[in-house]
């Protein structure tokens, strides 16, 4: 039996490969569940790992800089909307969406996987423009050590200073807004407030105009893995997809939750109603336009030196055919 090396995060959607209740036939699928930061040096740096989860930004950025090491699975451990993560100070001179162009914006990462969907939500819901942003890039709260200089050609950037934090910047009255999935503690004290106020009504007309919940993190898979069993690739999204299906199932379940939220079921059925009866996307036909969306955004914001195509980035599947 060939061991598979797997490392995600720890999700109902991948559960019931790591309690083995899915298998592939010939392989012992060994899932260490891992922070997926510390996912990456397992991958790219000392490769102990044949199959993993890391951002989808990451992979282009590495596909395009001509690694190929690693190719992607349309298998997505974590998707999710961000209209939740536009903060703005209270008080000051962004008040409505609008007043974002021209703004002094505080994010982590200029290309961080999130960062290019929220600023993909802005500019094409909102209209953004996001050439005409102040951009300070650095930690929401922890001291900034060494910061990785990465942004678009011609983007108006500054990194903050060692020592200095995006919080610290907006104590001092030095940002405006801030791009973050971690809320600012800022808005716990009542110095921040969330900038899109009716998100629900936003996600769903996100929906309406793209088709797709943003896709955040996916699987890659070893190439020479995949090289070496032509069927593999294949057999990994059917498991995965067959985990994906056990998973909504429990969730679905009414007699007794199995997720500690009181009002769960109504939470699963709104989430039918707007991303199908599926709710979490897997496989090329399931995801197709959400892919070819980021595939787009990573480009026009200057991730990617070419606009990537689907079966430059994804091992083939078979399951568009």
């Amino acid at each position: 039996m060939t061991m598979l090396r797997i490392g995600t995060g720890r999700y109902d959607r991948v559960m019931p490969i790591a309690d083995r209740e899915v298998t592939i036939p010939g392989y012992d699928l060994s899932l260490d569940y891992m922070h997926v930061r510390k996912i990456p040096p397992a991958v790219w740096g000392t490769e102990d790992l044949d199959l993993a989860e890391v951002a989808f930004g990451q992979l282009l950025e590495k596909l395009d800089s001509g690694d190929s090491r690693y190719l992607g699975l349309p298998i997505f451990p974590s998707v999710a909307f961000r209209h939740d993560s536009v903060f703005a100070v209270a008080g000051g001179p962004v008040r409505t969406l609008a007043d974002l162009q021209g703004a002094r914006i505080g994010t982590t990462q200029y290309f961080g996987t999130t960062t290019i969907w929220i600023k993909a939500m802005l500019e094409r819901q909102y209209g953004l423009d996001l050439s005409a942003v102040d951009w300070t890039i650095g930690p929401l709260s922890r001291p900034a050590g060494e910061i990785r200089r990465h942004h678009a050609d011609g983007a108006r950037v500054v990194y903050l200073e060692p020592g200095d934090s995006l919080e610290a910047k907006v104590d001092r009255g030095e940002l405006d807004a801030i791009l973050s999935y971690v809320p600012p503690r800022q808005l716990r004290e009542g110095q921040m407030r969330r900038l899109i106020t009716d998100v629900p009504v936003a996600e769903r007309d996100w929906m309406a105009q793209t088709g797709s919940a943003p896709l955040l993190h996916l699987l890659i898979l070893r190439t020479s893995r995949a090289s070496a069993d032509p069927k593999l690739a294949r057999e990994l999204v059917h498991a995965f997809r067959q985990a994906r299906d056990i998973a909504i199932a429990r969730l679905r379940e009414t007699a007794c939750l199995t997720a500690s939220i009181p009002f769960l079921p109504r939470v699963i059925e709104e989430a039918e109603t707007l991303l199908g009866p599926s709710i979490w996307p897997c496989g090329q036909a399931e995801a197709r336009l959400g892919i070819e969306a980021f595939l787009d955004y990573a480009h026009a914001q200057g991730l990617t030196s070419r606009r990537l195509r689907a079966d430059e980035v994804f091992l083939h599947t078979g399951d568009m055919e």
